[in-house]
């Protein structure tokens, strides 16, 4: 891979400690590392959690001018992987000491001198591509610290992008304070370049909670002028982890947010949130699921994996008017599902339907009918195909008012038995859809090219 157009400096930022910045450091770090480039963490982080799953057991570079030591050498560590390499430099990370040892080298022209001189020449060891700062936790911009890195750091590499990267926790309060104070360094910051993330962190690995930080974490992107959000779930690997970086499992959604820094592609896509596509997770809590879009945008191809997910511990079962859906199943070699075919006479009846009292009378037969056929199997998956077909079709009364009964009724009937996820595949025409949206559990929606999107219903 060729050299970047600009060499980038990137400050990961939290208002508070214990969100992940240090873990999401040297995840980008080292994907960009593995994939040929030159990059130098610089460990400001009061703990120097990065540092020590580098190997260095050392004081920091602050800790030693202060001090009087001689070893700078051992203040870091180099990882190496094939072409390219990361380099961490533990700057601070000794703890308690930091704000006594900041004031002693401010107040000393010789120690801030060598300090200086040192942090200079760890800079250009290398021709480096990437320097990423992990921050200290709420560190301001009018700082005398971070004015006199900045100083020092562009005085000795003038040409670099200054790009920022906001990490908040699940949590709504660390959210809102996260986008408070990433607004307040927004306005402070002088030199060239844009907030590049806003990252909702250790989100618990579910559909409902990454559904809500996904919004949560675009709110943030559009108040802080990123160019991306990025929501990363709990990964348990992760939790309590004290082993090396080499070892240190890779975060999908940081890979991704690293090809767009490889790529210097930051006009596309602003979201990245890997999990919320994980087709699993619909199908668990007895999820009532809605697969709608127009005709021929793979509907079909996506209940099949919806089908080889569930099949090894549920049943399936077709409900359908036409065999469609069944055809497609046996061309894909599945032929292990339970068709129920709906009578003529429902078919008729959904034309004929003269009030409310009737379309729920109707609604409750056709529940009955599929519940009676399932009645001995203890866990199953009900595939609707297509609810087009089924939906009362008379002027009798409301039309949105009656399919909302209808559809209400059918679902909640048929939800009350246990074990039981209902999918309704339907074909996005007119405005039923609207109806559907409202009384199911989950939307997944289908376009032309086969891609999709999966939406909660939080109500």
């Amino acid at each position: 891979m060729g050299k970047n157009v600009y060499l980038y400096k990137i400050n990961v930022l939290g208002v508070k400690g214990g969100v992940g910045k240090s873990t999401i450091s040297l995840n980008l770090g080292r994907f960009l590392a593995k994939n040929s480039k030159k990059v130098l963490l610089v460990d400001k982080d009061v703990l120097g959690f990065a540092s020590y799953l580098s190997g260095i057991r050392g004081k920091g570079l602050l800790a030693k001018v202060v001090d009087g030591e001689e070893d700078y050498w051992n203040c870091s560590a180099t990882l190496n992987f094939g072409e390219g390499k990361l380099t961490i430099l533990k700057l601070f990370g000794d703890g308690d000491r930091l704000n006594e040892d900041l004031e002693k080298i401010h107040s000393n022209d010789s120690l801030r001198e060598k300090f200086t001189k040192l942090y200079k020449s760890f800079l250009i060891t290398d021709e480096y591509d990437y320097f990423i700062v992990d921050n200290i936790q709420g560190i301001s911009a009018k700082s005398p610290l971070v004015i006199h890195e900045l100083e020092v750091f562009y005085s000795t590499i003038p040409n670099v992008k200054n790009l920022r990267i906001y990490v908040s926790n699940y949590s709504i309060n660390s959210i809102a304070s996260t986008i408070k104070y990433a607004k307040s360094i927004e306005k402070e910051i002088k030199y060239e370049g844009f907030p590049l993330a806003f990252i909702v962190n250790l989100v618990p690995d579910n559909l409902d909670d990454l559904e809500n930080a996904k919004n949560y974490a675009e709110k943030g992107r559009q108040e802080i002028g990123c160019k991306f959000s990025v929501v990363i779930p709990i990964y348990s690997e992760l939790l309590g982890f004290s082993r090396s970086v080499s070892e240190m499992p890779e975060i999908k959604e940081i890979n991704e947010l690293g090809n767009k820094l490889l790529l210097e592609d930051f006009n596309t896509s602003p979201i990245i949130n890997s999990a919320t596509y994980d087709l699993s997770q619909i199908l668990v809590d007895e999820n009532s699921i809605l697969i709608m879009g127009p005709v021929g945008s793979g509907k079909l191809e996506l209940i099949l994996k919806l089908i080889n997910l569930a099949k090894n511990d549920r049943k399936i079962v077709i409900v359908s008017t036409n065999y469609r859906l069944e055809s497609f199943l046996k061309d894909n070699k599945f032929v292990d599902f339970l068709p129920i075919h709906i009578s003529q006479k429902y078919v008729e009846d959904r034309f004929n339907v003269r009030n409310i009292g009737e379309i729920i009378k109707i609604s409750k037969e056709l529940s009955t009918e599929i519940i009676k056929e399932i009645k001995n199997i203890d866990k199953v998956v009900i595939i609707i195909y297509r609810a087009n077909d089924l939906s009362p079709a008379s002027n009798c009364c409301d039309i949105t008012a009656a399919k909302q009964e209808f559809w209400s009724s059918l679902i909640n009937t048929i939800k009350f038995k246990k074990n039981t996820n209902l999918i309704l595949i339907y074909d996005k025409i007119g405005q039923e859809y609207d109806v559907l949206s409202s009384v199911v559990d989950v939307v997944v929606e289908t376009d032309i090219n086969g891609k999709y999107k999966i939406e909660r219903n939080i109500v």
